[in-house]
């Protein structure tokens, strides 16, 4: 099993044991929702500059469909939030984006599709109905799974490089949990033992000493550190498959040695 990407990302199951429901409210729908994303920092805007949250609706069939009248929720007991303007025609191997945004004051600006509530990062029920108002055309149920900062999702791959509007590109699994310190950053009287983990399974740690942003050609954690002077240290966990984690950074000061240090700061 596959999605319909370039890259014919392959299904992965979510565990070893896993399993599937059949929903009689569903029909074998051509328009499905295809990526979305629920924290948008840095990515698509609308023409206003806004960075907000948005749907990506494709059409993988090979006729146009009408989807005027059809609706998005992201509430179970409410399937019809939010209705698609009339007229809304979506072609075969087509995209359409909606912007997710409850200040919205109508559902249409300057060509662009705004829909009347905000997805939640931590994850929610989130549903394309037909014009019934009640057949389920593409579904996230119970909810989707908690997301993360500017990385899209499409039910099964996260993407660190959305693509709205365009077809997915390669997918990854859940992105790797941060680098956990065995030491709060500060002030030490004295040299500690500094122990690097993740609670991803089988992540790899790398780090840094100098300040620079770690890779997987930068130093790998394999033993723990005896940290015994001021020391600066980026760490970064990664797992084949995966998103790396975000970059963790400490540092920690002995008072002796700062107090010896020059007071002028090299150019």
């Amino acid at each position: 099993i596959y999605d319909r990407s370039g890259y014919q990302n392959v299904f992965v199951p979510p565990q070893s044991s896993w399993s599937y429901f059949v929903s009689t409210s569903m029909v074998d729908s051509d328009v499905i929702i295809n990526e979305f994303l629920t924290s948008n920092n840095r990515g698509l805007t609308t023409q206003s500059g806004k960075h907000t949250d948005w749907i990506e609706l494709y059409n993988k069939g090979e006729s146009a469909v009408d989807i005027g009248g059809w609706y998005l929720t992201d509430s179970e007991d409410n399937l019809t939030k939010w209705k698609v303007p009339a007229g809304t025609i979506l072609p075969p191997d087509g995209y359409l984006v909606i912007f997710c945004d409850d200040s919205a004051e109508s559902s249409i600006v300057n060509g662009e599709y705004f829909a009347n509530f905000n997805l939640s990062k931590a994850g929610e029920y989130l549903a394309l109905v037909c014009a019934d108002g009640v057949t389920i055309a593409s579904q996230f149920a119970p909810s989707y799974p908690p997301q993360y900062s500017d990385i899209s999702y499409d039910g099964t791959w996260y993407y660190k490089e959305p693509t709205p509007g365009q077809a997915n590109e390669q997918g990854y699994l859940e992105p790797v949990g941060e680098v956990i310190f065995s030491e709060s950053r500060g002030y030490k009287s004295g040299p500690f033992t500094l122990t690097l983990d993740c609670a991803t399974p089988e992540a790899i740690i790398y780090y840094t000493l100098d300040g620079t942003v770690p890779t997987t050609s930068s130093i790998r954690y394999t033993e723990p550190l005896t940290i015994d002077k001021i020391t600066y240290i980026r760490a970064l966990a990664v797992k084949e498959g995966h998103i790396d984690s975000k970059v963790v950074t400490r540092t920690w000061l002995f008072a002796e040695e700062a107090l010896t240090q020059s007071p002028n700061t090299p150019n």
